[in-house]
């Protein structure tokens, strides 16, 4: 039967009938995903269209004319792939044989795994790790605590928070990695040689895992990892819930910041108007705003110590460990006064956390701008090499750079990979944060908030 499939369709012989017709029918989600993909630009049309479309809500200018848009203009398209999955799953059943063989393979490859994100977990890497879990017959874990964000979106779409993957892994387990794959990010409980796949989104850098087995490889240069679940959710012919697909939903919000991020592509656009269909959500507007205000709940009540390490990342290039760490907020001027501290913490984290370079960036995610605090003499170095724009006090205005993915690591990791400039910044010498005689405690301040104090030693 597969034969005579494989042979009408090499030949471009598409005649609807008997077994072909199953065949081809159960292309038909794929073809349109892939056509509506290629036939128009989402992020650029909508984009060009939001000067002339102003609203009433100050600040959300921008989120009303792209993602609420987005919504608006795939409601049919969406409507229609989800009747032609129904259809294809129902011709499936009727035939008595799976037809989707190949794209099933991933089931082999994946089935049974353990799918876990990175340290400094977030919501796209949990919501992954649980869509992935669902899809391959797995299980989720979570590798280090969640953010005020993650927790807020696994309750209002009604899923529990994964396991620790401490209290989960064994010896024998099998591990899918979701949302990266350097060794920079992974969790100490997993063991290099147990990990089985990765499906990402992010770049192939200097960390890169290496593994002795082939193992099974999903990247693709998208602006959620969400986006890759979903996409296989539709072109697998699987049955996706509403809350599951609001949560991937919730996934791709949060890692295009509402697609405004340039991160984000047509297909996330695409698959942002499906699951909203899919998940009811009515005004897409209200869910995203409610999303980031969850998004930046936390912060006034976090201490400087937890915003630099909440969702901090490592590299390394050249032998050079770096850190970046991201704060995402819908009120920056809340962060403005808390700077000095900020920069007072950052030498101290470099110092426990190993790094030769530490950075960190105030995103704010309504107005799509940023500044990023230099810590140290050979931050400063490094900033002014790749960046090439002015700093005062310990600040620079990276202006339009919001994405650490995009904007800021491949510029600074580029210039770090060059062998002079590698040299030049780490032969800077830098003070000791930690002086002798001295003891760093933490304490209790009046607000709440624990702060860094020095005490001398006894």
């Amino acid at each position: 039967m597969f034969t005579q499939i494989a042979e009408q369709f090499l030949a471009g012989d598409f005649s609807l009938k008997n077994a072909p017709e199953a065949f081809f029918a159960l292309t038909s989600v794929s073809t349109t995903i892939h056509k509506l993909s290629k036939d128009f630009d989402i992020i650029g049309r909508l984009k060009r269209t939001e000067e002339t479309e102003a609203t009433d809500v100050v600040g959300l200018l921008r989120v009303k004319s792209i993602l609420e848009k987005t919504v608006v203009a795939f409601d049919d398209d969406a409507q229609k792939m989800l009747q032609q999955a129904e259809a294809q799953r129902a011709l499936e059943k009727e035939a008595g044989f799976s037809f989707g063989g190949l794209s099933d393979h991933r089931f082999a490859a994946l089935k049974d795994c353990i799918f876990g994100g990175h340290l400094a977990t977030d919501l796209d890497s949990i919501a992954g790790a649980i869509g992935a879990a669902h899809l391959y017959n797995g299980v989720p874990v979570r590798c280090s605590d969640v953010n005020s964000e993650t927790a807020w979106a696994l309750e209002r779409w009604g899923f529990k928070l994964p396991a620790k993957i401490e209290d989960v892994i064994t010896p024998e387990a099998r591990v899918c990695l979701v949302d990266f794959q350097q060794m920079t990010q992974l969790n100490p409980a997993i063991n290099p040689k147990q990990i089985v796949g990765v499906i990402d989104h992010h770049a192939l850098q200097n960390a890169t895992i290496v593994t002795d087995l082939p193992i099974y490889i999903d990247i693709r240069p998208w602006g959620s990892m969400a986006t890759i679940i979903a996409h296989n959710f539709l072109t697998m012919h699987k049955v996706l819930p509403p809350n599951l697909a609001g949560l991937l939903l919730a996934a791709i919000l949060s890692d295009t910041l509402n697609l405004q991020s340039p991160t984000s592509t047509d297909m996330d656009a695409l698959i942002v108007g499906v699951l909203a269909k899919i998940s009811n959500v009515g005004d897409a507007n209200q869910y995203a705003k409610d999303q980031f205000k969850a998004k930046s709940a936390e912060i006034d009540s976090m201490s400087e110590h937890q915003l630099i390490n909440g969702d901090l990342k490592k590299f390394a290039v050249n032998g050079i460990k770096m850190g970046f760490g991201v704060v995402e907020t819908t009120n920056p001027e809340a962060l403005e006064g808390r700077i000095p501290e900020l920069l007072k913490e950052l030498p101290f984290v470099k110092q426990e956390q190993g790094f030769d370079i530490l950075f960190f960036a105030i995103v704010d995610i309504v107005g799509m701008r940023s500044d990023m605090l230099l810590c140290g003499p050979r931050e400063v170095a490094l900033a002014e090499v790749t960046f090439q724009r002015p700093h005062k006090k310990s600040i620079m205005d990276m202006g339009g750079k919001v994405s650490r993915k995009l904007d800021f690591v491949p510029a600074l990791t580029n210039v770090l990979s060059q062998e002079l400039h590698s040299v030049n910044v780490m032969s800077i010498a830098e003070v000791d944060v930690n002086a002798e005689g001295t003891e760093i405690v933490m304490c209790e301040k009046s607000n709440g908030r624990l702060i860094r104090v020095t005490c001398a030693s006894e």
